[in-house]
């Protein structure tokens, strides 16, 4: 058996800050600049006291990738886990709804905020994030696990501090190519 392909969810197959720009509006509070240059754009108490309040927000968010692509992730030949820490009102049955009203007919979601720990357990061949410390983390954690850092705005840093061991890739597109020669 081929192993396992883990995906992140918000900022690479979700679109995350369209959502948090919607409660920004909600609770009413200045938007975070476009695009995102930091995490710390996303550090307002008031709108994550309304997402954690929420039992549809995660459900609720627009793709991030066209219908191909969950087209493409749905064909793999290999296990796929959708790792996130997604926090709140049953983050994972909205990840999950959401993931199936996608094209993903079972999908094996996982809310925790140890990627690391966890492709290191299932032995994952691949990882994609668009966070960077996840990337790096499963990097040294997993040694087995190809880390990949989707490229964003918001995760642009020396590559001397990712290391070595973690691989840029320019989309979601990208990543399946090497994950299907693979």
């Amino acid at each position: 058996m081929k192993r396992p392909v883990v995906f992140d969810l918000d900022g690479v197959l979700v679109d995350f800050y369209t959502g948090y720009l919607c409660v920004c509006d909600t609770v009413r509070v200045p938007k975070p600049p476009y695009p995102p240059v930091s995490w710390v754009d996303y550090d307002n108490d008031k709108v994550w006291r309304a997402i954690r309040e929420s039992p549809v927000f995660w459900e609720g968010l627009p793709p991030d990738v066209g219908s191909r692509i969950f087209d493409r992730i749905e064909a793999l030949a290999r296990p796929v886990y959708f790792v996130t820490s997604r926090v709140g009102i049953d983050p994972l049955g909205q990840s999950k709804r959401w993931l199936i009203s996608n094209g993903i007919a079972t999908p094996s979601v996982i809310v925790s905020k140890m990627k690391g720990e966890f492709c290191h357990a299932v032995e994952a061949a691949y990882l994609l994030d668009d966070k960077a410390g996840n990337a790096v983390c499963t990097a040294y954690m997993s040694p087995r696990t190809r880390a990949y850092l989707l490229d964003r705005p918001y995760n642009q840093f020396d590559s001397l501090i990712l290391g070595s061991k973690v691989s840029r890739v320019s989309s979601v597109e990208a990543f399946l190519d090497i994950v299907e020669r693979g």
